[in-house]
């Protein structure tokens, strides 16, 4: 493989690999890739290359649609500071202005808090832009274990793949530990320049991880060395970039024993491994080890056993002893879940009267959400074994909690809000959705699940 002169031998181990045959591209480089997105690559280095002239034009993209769409208040822009942007971009001057850094508690974490980065406005679009440019070139290349944070990907075509696996015995999990917080700046650059040869480019992900992030105190929780900031779309596409090389070589060692399946969804990943030939086990925690140690991260293992359930992404997974595999969905953590949502403060210093009409969108704010949570739980936990009772406590909770959150919000009783609204909230600015209407959801998105399940197991056999 031809590789720039002078590069080192970490950057050529990063590089990506092109078959001897043709000029197709091996399941380790670029396979996928448009005509559009292959008129940015170039046969001499391996690399991409003008990168950064496509964020600019992502930029301009991004900024009309914005305005075409009257969204433009989610980039806080006008024409003359989108000029100043591009400029600084043309001339390699654009500096990302500091973050905000703020702590929430975490879910079913007594006095646990997580850090959220929250970026500043202006500079959202440059993130989105990057972030873009970055998914349309590296999605061919990341390799079908990969599921999070990809387009037409997610948890519901991991599971799919799960189900897939034959004949399971136990699992393997493990996650990354404080995987965005450890990703190494120096590393991260090297690997995305053993795929792009842009040095405005690569600064400007440099400027990026580097930035600034001060809490309220200015405090800097910037590193110096590792960590990438959360809160943004581009910090994702660059966690995927940094995994992939673990990938690959996870990819390749599994090859070898048709046994063994894997997928990975952002820093959680999940190994099942069919039979119990002795030190099976043993080989595949070295090789995992061994393989997160090249990105300088650590991995937090765990060995299942067949017929112990255990959390992967929301859902309980189990290894029956026939092989199959059931997915369950943890009642009892949705009900405490959906009890322990979060009901926002009247944000009015008086009471609400009902009927007046500039009340009306805040409330049709909160239904909306009620809603929406009820179909992404269906959507979510649909391929359970126990998706029916589910769809019942969620026909229970969720309306009971949304008249609790409306009335905590108008500063009045629930049986205000039910004689306003009706018993089932029929009768509020936008529907609360009916049981038949959950019914009906519930429905579609078993026929799609099974669908989509048929068609994976099709592209598999």
């Amino acid at each position: 493989m031809r590789t720039d002169r002078g590069s080192t031998d970490k950057e050529r181990s990063f590089a990506p690999k092109f078959t001897n045959k043709s000029s197709t591209l091996s399941v380790f480089g670029f396979i996928g890739l448009s005509s559009r997105d292959l008129s940015y690559f170039t046969r001499s280095s391996n690399k991409f290359v003008n990168v950064s002239p496509r964020v600019i034009t992502e930029v301009k993209d991004l900024y009309r649609i914005h305005n075409e769409q009257k969204r433009l208040d989610e980039y806080q822009l006008d024409n003359s500071q989108l000029t100043q942007i591009l400029e600084a971009l043309s001339t390699s001057s654009f500096h990302f202005l500091p973050m905000y850094r703020l702590f929430v508690p975490k879910p079913f974490k007594p006095g646990e808090l997580r850090p959220i980065t929250i970026p500043h406005p202006r500079d959202l679009i440059i993130m989105d832009a990057i972030s873009n440019v970055l998914t349309r070139l590296f999605h061919p290349i990341f390799l079908e274990c990969s599921h999070g944070f990809r387009k037409g990907r997610g948890t519901r075509t991991c599971f799919f793949t799960i189900l897939s696996w034959p004949n399971i015995d136990h699992f393997i999990t493990a996650d990354v530990v404080g995987c965005f917080d450890n990703i190494h700046h120096d590393l991260l650059l090297t690997i995305l320049s053993s795929f792009i040869n842009d040095s405005r480019f690569i600064n400007l992900i440099s400027a990026f991880i580097k930035t600034d992030i001060l809490d309220k105190t200015e405090k800097n929780y910037a590193g110096d060395l590792k960590g990438i900031p959360q809160g943004s779309s581009l910090s994702p596409v660059l966690m995927s970039i940094y995994m992939h090389q673990f990938d690959v070589e996870l990819s390749h060692f599994i090859s070898r024993y048709p046994d063994i399946h894997y997928v990975r969804y952002a820093d959680d990943l999940l190994i099942g491994v069919s039979g119990t030939e002795p030190g099976a086990n043993n080989s595949v925690v070295d090789q995992l080890n061994t393989f997160i140690s090249h990105l300088q991260l650590e991995l937090k293992i765990s060995l299942k056993k067949n017929g112990e359930s255990f959390l992967f992404l929301g859902i309980l997974i189990k290894a029956n002893s026939g092989g199959t595999i059931t997915l369950i969905a943890p009642l009892t953590r949705i009900d405490r879940k959906i009890q322990r949502m979060p009901l926002k403060e009247k944000p009015y210093a008086h009471p609400l009267v009902l009927g007046d009409h500039k009340f009306e969108e805040p409330i049709r704010s909160i239904i909306s959400m009620y809603n929406h949570k009820i179909i992404t739980y269906l959507a979510l936990y649909c391929p359970c074994s126990n998706a029916l009772q589910l769809k019942k406590l969620l026909k229970k909770r969720m309306r009971d909690m949304c008249i609790t959150h409306l009335a905590q919000f108008t500063k009045t009783s629930k049986g205000t809000i039910k004689g306003k609204y009706g018993s089932q909230l029929e009768r509020s600015p936008i529907p609360f959705l009916s049981h038949r209407k959950i019914d009906e959801i519930f429905k579609k998105q078993r026929l799609k699940y099974e669908s989509q399940k048929n068609i994976l197991i099709g592209s598999l056999g």
